[in-house]
């Protein structure tokens, strides 16, 4: 099956969630590449700051495009916000196990668990984005 054809299955919000998530790891890696590759900066510093460059990228474009979740108030913004980043510490804790308790228990290569771990976590990320984080006209439920 062809990517024209896989991209059709999917819903036009689907379609866009995968195309933030790819613009997302682009900012992520280009944020990296500069200031590790380029302008020399300490790999935690570089690791963090191209971290946080993709969770404003990814943030702003699930809010706004994704989710068309515009006109909030602040609060219930910075409420969206507290959820997506609690959410995020839950992924990467997930992430992290997951891909410790394959290797460990059956020696699946790492390389391979991460991306079983992105199609998981990309699945329900979807999900409780929009259900519960950018849950339009209604508050958004604590997770």
């Amino acid at each position: 099956m062809n990517l024209p054809r896989l991209l059709r299955l999917l819903k036009p919000r689907q379609q866009k969630f995968l195309a933030a998530g790819l613009l997302t790891v682009l900012t992520d890696y280009a944020t990296f590449f500069v200031a590790y590759g380029i302008l020399r900066v300490d790999l935690g510093v570089a690791t963090v700051a191209s971290f946080m460059a993709g969770l404003v990228v990814s943030f702003a474009l699930n809010k706004l495009w994704v989710f068309e979740s515009r006109g909030d108030s602040i609060a219930r913004s910075v409420g969206q916000l507290a959820m997506y980043g609690l959410l995020l510490v839950v992924n990467i804790i997930f992430t992290y196990y997951f891909i410790a308790f394959l290797e460990s228990r059956f020696g699946i290569d790492p390389r391979i668990s991460k991306l079983a771990s992105i199609v998981l976590v990309t699945a329900w990320n979807y999900l409780l984005y929009s259900r519960v984080i950018f849950l339009k006209g209604q508050r958004s439920a604590a997770l």
